[in-house]
C-alpha cells in the first residue's frame, strides 16, 4: 500500500511537469536528517574509510607560515624573548616569518592533527540547476546535532563540549633569529632558529557572535536519474568545502611542552597561542581540512557511499 502511494506520488509530480530528481532527492534528504533512520548522515559518514573521518580525520602534516604584520610581530616578539642575557636578537629578515607545523615535525615525530566532529553534519534542501538539471547543489551544516542526539556508537564522531568542529594534536613553532649589532644588523655566524613544540587544541563554535550557525559548508554534484523501475541514480562529486562565518569563533589553547615551566614556558605559551588564534592562521587550517574535503579520494569516497545508500533507500521505498 505505502509502495502504491509513493509510486503515485512520483507520478503526479512527473505528470504535472515536476522533476522526478528533486523529488527523490528531497525524500532521501529527509532520511539522511532522521536520527532514527538507517540513513541517518552521521552514521553513513561514521563507514568512510578513504579518509576516515570516524571518530576523527587524522593528518600526519600541516604547515605554512604566519605572515603579514602579525608574523613580524609575532617573530620579534619570539626572538627577543629568547635572546641570551645582555643582548639584543632579531629575526634574521623582514620576510623570516614563524613557520608553524601541525601534527608530525622533527621535534615530534609520532605527533599528528586530529578534526574531530565531520561527521556532525545535516544536508540543506537541494537546489538543482544546469542545462541538463542534473547539477546539484546542497548546503551543509556542521554542528548539528548533539550527544544525546545521536547515540553513544556515534558519539566519539562529535567534537567536546557542543564545539561544531574541534582540531587537536602537536605542534611545533620555528623562528628564525640572529643577534643584533648597534645598527640592528645580524651579527655574522649568530643566526639560530628558536623552536617551541607542545600540544594544542582548536574549537570551532557552532555558533556565530550573533547566534547563527557558525560552520556550514557546500556540496556540488551531478545526479541523473538512470532508471525509473525502481528509480536509481548516478552521483558524481565534484566539489565539496567547508566555510566558518565567524573566525571569533575558533579558539586555541596551547601547551609549549618542551619549554620548561621555570624558562618562559609561559611567554611561549603566550606568543604561540597569539599564533595560533590569528586569521591567517585560522584561515590556513580551513584551507587545509578543505583540501582534504576536496581531494579526489574523498569526493569520490563520498559519492560512492551517496550513490549506493540513496540507491539502496529508493529500492527499498520504492520496490
Amino acid at each position: 500500500m505505502i509502495k502504491d502511494s509513493i509510486h503515485a506520488e512520483l507520478k503526479s509530480v512527473v505528470d504535472s511537469g515536476g522533476s522526478a530528481l528533486e523529488f527523490l532527492l528531497l525524500k532521501f534528504q529527509a532520511k539522511a536528517n532522521d536520527t532514527t533512520s538507517p540513513y541517518f548522515l552521521p552514521l553513513l559518514l561514521s563507514g568512510l574509510s578513504n579518509p576516515q573521518i570516524f571518530p576523527a580525520l587524522t593528518v600526519n602534516q600541516w604547515e605554512f607560515s604566519l605572515t603579514g604584520f602579525s608574523g613580524e610581530q609575532m617573530a620579534q616578539n619570539i626572538c627577543a624573548m629568547t635572546a641570551p642575557f645582555g643582548q639584543v636578537q632579531q629575526p634574521t629578515s623582514s620576510t623570516a616569518f614563524p613557520d608553524i607545523v601541525l601534527g608530525k615535525s622533527p621535534q615530534q615525530p609520532v605527533g599528528v592533527a586530529q578534526v574531530q566532529g565531520l561527521i556532525n553534519a545535516t544536508f540543506g534542501t537541494p537546489t538543482i540547476s544546469g542545462p541538463g538539471q542534473n547539477i546539484v547543489s546542497v548546503g551543509i551544516q556542521f554542528g548539528a546535532w548533539t550527544q544525546s542526539q545521536v547515540g553513544a556508537k556515534l558519539q566519539p564522531g562529535l567534537a567536546p563540549g557542543g564545539a561544531a568542529l574541534s582540531l587537536s594534536g602537536t605542534f611545533a613553532i620555528t623562528q628564525s633569529c640572529c643577534l643584533a649589532d648597534a645598527s640592528n644588523n645580524c651579527i655574522p655566524g649568530s643566526t639560530n632558529n628558536q623552536i617551541g613544540w607542545g600540544t594544542f587544541t582548536m574549537t570551532f563554535g557552532s555558533k556565530t557572535a550573533g547566534g547563527a550557525v557558525n560552520v556550514t559548508g557546500s556540496a556540488v554534484s551531478t545526479v541523473s536519474v538512470v532508471s525509473m523501475q525502481p528509480p536509481q541514480v548516478a552521483v558524481a562529486v565534484s566539489q565539496i568545502q567547508l566555510v566558518v562565518a565567524d573566525l571569533s569563533q575558533m579558539n586555541a589553547t596551547v601547551d609549549v611542552t618542551s619549554i620548561p615551566i621555570d624558562q618562559h614556558r609561559e611567554q611561549w605559551n603566550t606568543q604561540a597561542g597569539k599564533a595560533l588564534n590569528d586569521p591567517s592562521a585560522k584561515q590556513n587550517i580551513i584551507a587545509n581540512i578543505n583540501a582534504v574535503l576536496g581531494s579526489p579520494s574523498n569526493l569520490t569516497a563520498i559519492q560512492t557511499l551517496l550513490e549506493s545508500q540513496m540507491n539502496a533507500y529508493l529500492k527499498s521505498l520504492f520496490g
